[in-house]
């Protein structure tokens, strides 16, 4: 009886260091997804929108920029009297002017919706990791719970060979 009880304790003890072995493995390999889980965060928090690549060719770009691309530039007579090309100038000055208030409401709405579709994604990126976080809490405590099996059924059959010891 006393070969069998201590053959029953070092099952147990076998099978115990096997579960916790496997528990350890496990949880080393979870690192791993935790990298994977950190990637697909930051992923989430710096990439708000769809990527936007604009190109101009240098030629088509060269010299212009900003409201005078589209003027063309100032067209004034020069048989004209003096009088007559300083008009010139106001009216072109006053058009200028109204292409310039246009041009700053419409930076300002543009704005607006930029800050507002930059919230809106954050706060949607937001909620997604949280969500992911969970999801990845729970699978990991399930697993845990669940690599711990082979030790614990370890030690209960130690537990039975110490109790059959006792009468060996």
């Amino acid at each position: 009886m006393d070969c069998i009880s201590r053959t029953v304790e070092l099952l147990g003890a076998a099978l115990t260091a096997y579960g916790l072995a496997y528990a350890y493995r496990r949880a080393t390999e979870n690192h791993n997804n935790l990298r994977t889980l950190w990637a697909k965060l930051r992923t989430k928090f710096t990439k708000v929108g769809p990527d936007v690549t604009t190109s101009i060719p240098a030629a088509q770009g060269f010299g212009q920029a900003g409201l005078a691309a589209g003027t063309g530039g100032f067209e004034i007579d020069p048989t004209t009297s003096v009088d007559d090309r300083l008009e010139s100038l106001a009216d072109q000055c006053r058009e200028l002017q109204k292409d310039l208030a246009t041009a700053r409401l419409e930076i300002g709405t543009t704005g607006r919706e930029i800050r507002k579709h930059s919230t809106d994604a954050a706060a949607q990126a937001r909620a997604d990791a949280r969500t992911d976080l969970q999801e990845f809490g729970d699978s990991l405590d399930k697993s845990t719970a669940l690599d711990l099996r082979l030790a614990i059924a370890g030690v209960l059959i130690n537990s039975l060979g110490v109790f059959l010891g006792y009468w060996a």
